[in-house]
């Protein structure tokens, strides 16, 4: 269910406000550009401002993807277990195991060194089960987080939801301050995100109504909220915390997550208003696509760079190829997306994958009643 269109240039004619695109857009970017800084790094010299810009960002990037997803998903909370996994569930983890099985190839036939192995390196296939280590990681915690939430919501409605939500947060500040194993990358970012997650889908009604935002209010919240963030961060290195100290401090995470989240949100009411808004749309129509095609892009990318033997070029080539490699990635990817749909199964799951979980009548619906403690959010 969408919201009702709003006065401001930021609804779409058809009800869905053109911000929530613009989110995912500006989401979707961030993602490529921090990917598109790891596999240059690995060919190329000089990538280290970027480095450090991608790690100021990482409260923000993700966040603000699951922030997203958890508003998309809030009316979801009330259906039946068999339409969820036919109409959302499915196709995620669909996509997941498809992707995961593409890249896993791509990076085994087209090795570079520290990304990547053999095909037949022990665990490679059985570890996308459990310990997934390509990028499309976020295809398999999205049917988690989505499932965790209409499991609780069935369970106490919005109070299971909002206890849910409380204990994510404390995962996420524990996750921050005691990483899990490098191996386990992706149970260490699902533990730092699900509140994002759960948040967004509580909110919705909240979060929407951002989209009345003005222009020029919608900017000043931005920029106050994303500079409030990085204060938060910097001062407790200039009272002698070491760097790589800060974001394991208690609660700071958690915090800074909180700033930047809700920052980039009015930042994307404010952009949905300019010249930006038709692009970052366009790719966050379009996230699923870039999502997964993106990493083998980037990967293709680094190897060809890597052939050309230009690792002992200057420093100034590595701060060049990652902006660049970045918007090759997402017009290669977007270009190829159209084809692509038209390929069965490519991005939408096969009929007897939907048909695993066959229809039960008498699965008890949700009191669905507006007022009522389990209405969705924002439904």
């Amino acid at each position: 269910m969408t919201s009702p269109p709003s006065s401001h240039p930021s609804s779409h004619p058809s009800g869905r406000q053109a911000w929530v695109d613009v989110a995912r857009g500006i989401a979707i970017t961030l993602v490529v550009v921090h990917h598109a800084r790891f596999w240059m790094a690995e060919v190329l010299p000089g990538t280290q401002a970027w480095q450090v810009l991608s790690t100021a960002l990482v409260p923000l990037r993700l966040p603000l993807f699951f922030l997203i997803s958890g508003m998309l998903a809030g009316p979801w909370l009330t259906r039946s277990w068999d339409e969820l996994w036919r109409r959302k569930l499915a196709g995620w983890l669909w996509a997941y195991l498809l992707w995961s099985v593409v890249a896993t190839v791509v990076l085994g036939l087209l090795v570079l060194p520290g990304v990547g192995g053999p095909l037949d390196r022990a665990g490679t296939w059985t570890t996308l089960l459990y310990a997934p280590r390509t990028a499309t990681w976020y295809l398999l915690a999205l049917p988690l987080f989505l499932a965790l939430c209409r499991l609780l919501w069935h369970a106490s409605g919005r109070q299971g939801l909002a206890w849910l939500a409380a204990a994510a947060a404390v995962l996420c500040g524990v996750v921050a301050a005691a990483p899990l194993p490098v191996e386990f990358f992706v149970w260490d970012s699902a533990g730092r995100f699900l509140v994002c997650f759960v948040v967004g889908a509580l909110a919705r009604p909240a979060l929407w109504r951002l989209g009345d935002l003005a222009t020029r209010t919608a900017a000043l919240a931005a920029a106050a909220l994303i500079l409030a963030a990085a204060a938060v961060s910097t001062v407790p290195q200039l009272l002698g915390v070491p760097v790589e100290e800060v974001a394991r401090l208690p609660g700071l995470f958690p915090l800074t997550v909180a700033l930047m989240g809700t920052g980039g949100l009015a930042a994307a009411v404010a952009l949905s208003r300019t010249r930006l808004a038709p692009p970052l749309a366009a790719c966050g129509r379009r996230t699923l696509e870039v999502y997964v095609l993106h990493v083998v892009v980037l990967h293709v990318l680094a190897v060809t760079v890597d052939r050309m033997g230009l690792t002992g070029a200057g420093d100034l080539a590595g701060l060049v190829a990652v902006p660049l490699a970045a918007a090759l990635a997402l017009a290669v990817s977007l270009a190829l997306a159209r084809p692509l749909a038209r390929v069965p199964w490519a991005f939408a799951p096969p009929r007897w994958w939907r048909d695993l979980a066959p229809a039960r009548r008498g699965d008890p619906a949700l009191d669905t009643t507006p007022g009522t403690d389990k209405t969705a959010p924002g439904a």
